[in-house]
């Protein structure tokens, strides 16, 4: 999710005993935790983390939403997966695989990469289209990044659809932020991520980056 000012958009979680790096916004302040987490114990490859609804979400037709991640070298291979009801869901028709802006209006899936000097937004359609943005700090001085994305086709089932992309990593990588944003056939829109620290769906708040990415399996 792209607008830097108006729009719902992504999270930046925090490891506690971390050193962190004040920014401010307005009169608030906001804490990113400095890049080198630790790996976590016992992961496997390719990981696999569980998004989480947003409590305001209204009632919709899908019932989980799962992400598969693998590092290969200076890549970040993703699949997302949701269940339940597809059927119901918006999916925007293919299209050629270009950057588009406001993809997160509709159905899009999401990754956050904490970065020296602020992180990472890429949003990754059904359509094939993507988008890539840099931001300073929070939600501040957003720009198209460098990186791009790479979006296969879809993988479609009675009661499944999955999305499988691979982006460029910026250099270095530190926390990770997941999210998915669904658009019902009604109109409806659910959040999901892997945290939702913040009373409204925000998935650019700080505390929202909470997934360590290992190093590349040998």
């Amino acid at each position: 999710m792209s607008e830097a000012n108006d729009r719902i958009g992504g999270v930046m979680g925090e490891t506690s005993k971390t050193r962190r790096t004040v920014l401010a916004l307005g009169a608030a302040s906001i804490a990113f935790p400095t890049l080198g987490m630790a790996e976590p114990a016992g992961y496997r490859w390719p990981m696999e983390v569980d998004l989480i609804p947003h409590p305001t979400n209204p009632p919709g037709p899908i019932e989980r939403v799962s992400v598969r991640l693998e590092r290969r070298g200076p890549k970040l291979w993703l699949r997302y997966t949701i269940e339940g009801r597809v059927g119901e869901v918006e999916t925007p028709a293919e299209a050629a695989p270009d950057r588009t802006d406001e993809l997160w209006k509709h159905t899009c899936f999401e990754v956050f990469i904490q970065t020296d000097g602020g992180y990472r937004e890429f949003n990754l359609a059904p359509s094939s289209r993507w988008a890539s943005y840099r931001f300073t700090g929070y939600r501040q001085d957003m720009a198209d990044a460098d990186e791009i994305a790479v979006i296969e086709p879809l993988d479609l089932a009675a009661d499944q659809i999955a999305l499988e992309a691979e982006v460029e990593l910026p250099d270095p990588v530190g926390l990770l932020a997941l999210s998915t944003v669904i658009e019902a056939t009604d109109g409806t829109i659910t959040y999901w991520a892997l945290a939702h620290p913040s009373p409204e769906p925000d998935f650019h708040n700080p505390a929202g980056f909470t997934l360590s990415l290992p190093a590349e399996p040998a």
